[in-house]
């Protein structure tokens, strides 16, 4: 009895006693723990996706404002670049207006058979047996022998050249040459140095534009056709009083070298005069040179020129040397004749020059102030 009610006491006991739950709590404790940490993930998560907002944004304004730069400097350049072309275009047009201008006045030397010599003057008809195409070869084949022979250096050096200055200064003295076989022959020079406030390059393109833009006033008229550095074509020189015409076959060659620029340029005339009983031959040789100033070659430049006239008379069998009237007119004729064409087309030149600078400054200044 005693056993069975200790086994069964202990049995009470033992199933009195409770029983530790260890699962329940750690589930628990687990669960409040995942909640937890799901919280502090979806927390970080919503401040990740709020930096990542914030820092997307400037980087997005940043590329928009990259592509919209880049747009408007594209615009700028374009916008530039049109104004360049009608620009161009412009200019384009203008040179072709001028050489219609040129080709309306100058004949057509390829149709041609005959040199524009070959005119009434004054109810004679003087021709010339030479084409025009001989004839132009043959001054641009002695403007060539000039310039290579160096005759032009030696007569822009000679000791009778006057200072140059910014006022003009010329000089003319008369020669007689005897030939034995046609006699006594005049010739006349003139030679003139100035002092030109502007740069080489830009008088020498100023002069080549003027020539061929076939500029002239009421007593002379000039057509040439301008073929590179080369310009040929025809004149005519008319007496205000309308006593005399001069018709000339011209032809210019222009040289560069190291600092210096020089025209060549000869010139076959033929010259009528009223109560004259036969016309006159008057050939031209001329040279010009342009050379930078040492104290200011930028800004300041020499110009030196030399022109040789030789008048002979169309019938070989007279001679205007026969008497000192007949030398007094025809250098009086001369005279007429170079300051009408070479003096016109000189003083032309510098005075266009002179208009040109101040324009030019002017739009220089608004360039840089802009």
């Amino acid at each position: 009895m005693d056993l069975n009610s200790k086994r069964k006491g202990g049995a009470t006991a033992s199933a009195t006693m409770p029983v530790p739950s260890n699962v329940k709590p750690k589930r628990k404790r687990r669960k409040h723990e995942l909640d937890h940490l799901r919280a502090v993930a979806a927390e970080l998560e919503k401040k990740l996706n709020v930096l990542n907002r914030d820092e997307g944004q400037p980087d997005a304004n940043h590329f928009w404002k990259h592509i919209s730069n880049q747009l408007m400097t594209e615009r700028q350049r374009t916008v530039g670049e049109n104004a360049r072309l009608r620009q161009l275009v412009r200019e384009q047009v203008k040179s072709v207006k001028a050489i219609q201008r040129t080709l309306d006045k100058t004949p057509d030397l390829s149709k041609m058979g005959i040199a524009p010599e070959c005119s009434a003057l004054n109810g004679m008809t003087q021709c010339q047996s030479r084409t025009s195409k001989d004839l132009y070869r043959e001054l641009f084949k002695n403007i060539s022998s000039s310039y290579s022979s160096g005759v032009g250096n030696l007569l822009l050096q000679q000791p009778c050249m006057p200072a140059p200055s910014l006022v003009g200064k010329r000089k003319m003295n008369m020669e007689m040459e005897t030939d034995g076989e046609c006699g006594p022959q005049m010739c006349l020079q003139f030679v003139e140095s100035r002092l030109i406030p502007c740069s080489l390059l830009r008088i020498g393109d100023h002069a080549w534009d003027f020539l061929s833009g076939s500029n002239s006033h009421e007593d002379f008229q000039m057509a040439l056709q301008n073929q590179g550095n080369e310009m040929f074509g025809h004149c005519t020189v008319t007496n205000p009083s309308g006593s005399r015409q001069s018709l000339g076959n011209i032809a210019v060659r222009r040289y560069y070298e190291s600092n210096k620029l020089t025209f060549v340029w000869e010139c076959d005339g033929l010259c009528s005069h009223d109560g004259a009983a036969s016309s006159m031959h008057v050939h031209q040789k001329g040279w010009c040179v342009f050379e930078p100033t040492e104290e200011d070659p930028q800004n300041a430049t020499i110009f030196r020129a030399c022109v040789r006239m030789t008048p002979t008379l169309a019938d070989s069998s007279n001679s205007f040397t026969d008497s000192a009237k007949a030398v007094g007119q025809t250098t009086e004729i001369v005279i007429e004749n170079y300051e009408k064409t070479v003096v016109y087309i000189f003083d032309a030149v510098l005075a266009s020059l002179a208009c040109e600078a101040p324009h030019s400054k002017v739009v220089q200044s608004d360039h840089l102030s802009s």
